[in-house]
């Protein structure tokens, strides 16, 4: 490996952080389809709970120590199994780090790939495979699900922001885009939407609204499973 290269993955080592999206459901929760949405007075979403495993959003994982690092937080084994949900092009994987990683602990972390360009976002098909792949994140044994791009603020932000539209749409309610991305801030105040990143997200909530359920877009856009 090049200076150069050592030195691009020491940064993405340093800069490594994330942020829990989904939190675990209460006792007093009244859940609809294992969903919870709290909100508060003024109607600003506070809280959203899915009844699965954590959601995390965050930057790129490039080193041992990062796997670790989140191991130690939720107190998970060392094998333990961690899905990742990466929002990368093949040659961030490989710059990063992140395909080593994962090359390297088959039994530890297993992954998701869905190739999306820096700046803009996933592609249609791809996000509803992504959502579609983070409902049934428990259907496997696993214990955390980790969704990144590079910095985790566009790309990613996107597919989980998607997510959280299928969570409001199970749970009878319909959140409008702006109102989830408001939300996601509140959580990972790094995120941030363009142009392309909201009319992706715009796009997903309208086809999502216009099918019914994710199970039914599912169906008019079977590729997306493929």
């Amino acid at each position: 490996v090049s200076a150069f290269g050592r030195m691009a993955t020491n940064n993405f080592d340093k800069k490594f952080n994330y942020n829990r999206i989904t939190d675990a459901p209460k006792p007093t929760d009244t859940l609809i389809n294992d969903v919870y949405i709290e909100r508060n007075q003024r109607g600003i979403i506070t809280r959203i709970s899915d009844g699965k495993s954590p959601l995390m959003l965050g930057s790129i994982p490039s080193q041992e120590t990062n796997i670790q690092k989140l191991r130690d937080e939720f107190g998970l084994s060392d094998v333990a199994i961690i899905k990742v949900y990466t929002l990368n092009r093949p040659f961030e994987r490989n710059w990063s780090g992140l395909a080593k990683l994962v090359k390297n602990n088959p039994k530890k972390l297993k992954a998701f790939t869905y190739v999306t360009t820096d700046s803009g976002p996933p592609a249609f098909i791809d996000l509803v495979k992504a959502v579609y792949d983070l409902e049934h994140r428990d259907a496997t044994p696993h214990t955390l699900a980790y969704v990144h791009c590079k910095a985790g603020k566009g790309r990613s932000a996107v597919t989980v922001a998607a997510y959280l539209a299928h969570l409001g749409n199970k749970a009878g309610i319909t959140l409008t885009p702006q109102e989830i991305k408001q939300f996601l801030v509140s959580k990972r105040p790094v995120v941030r939407f363009n142009d392309y990143h909201q009319k992706g997200l715009e796009q997903f909530c309208e086809e999502l609204q216009k099918a019914g359920s994710l199970e039914a877009l599912c169906t008019e856009y079977p590729e997306a499973l493929l």
